[in-house]
């Protein structure tokens, strides 16, 4: 699933009600748990632990837009330092650590 606009010490299991609860959350609210497009990525770092980011952000900096930072399944797009597009890597069935905060219905 893509959307555009504490770490994951655990695993979750995906169901397909769990995605279509988020993506009809976010259709609704403009937001994926707590995250949001527009939100600025140290606020996002607050909520999830740091990510691990793409490797252009290494190579020329921070300042760098259009790419992603990652935490396991979930990835944040950042454009001027604020979160730019929200995806998830997940389907149904699979087990992957992702922020509960993030699929708070899922079964862990």
């Amino acid at each position: 699933m893509i959307s555009e606009c504490a770490q994951a010490q655990e695993s979750v299991t995906v169901t397909t009600a769990t995605l279509m609860n988020v993506l009809v959350d976010f259709a609704r609210t403009g937001r994926i748990g707590p995250l949001h497009c527009g939100m600025p990525l140290p606020e996002a770092e607050d909520l999830l632990g740091p990510g691990r980011p793409h490797p252009a952000h290494i190579m020329k900096g921070p300042g760098i837009d259009g790419y992603p930072y990652s935490w396991n399944g979930l990835r944040l797009v950042v454009t001027h330092r604020a979160v730019s597009g929200i995806w998830i890597s997940l389907w149904p069935g699979s087990t992957d650590k992702i922020p509960p905060l993030v699929l708070p219905d899922s079964e862990s």
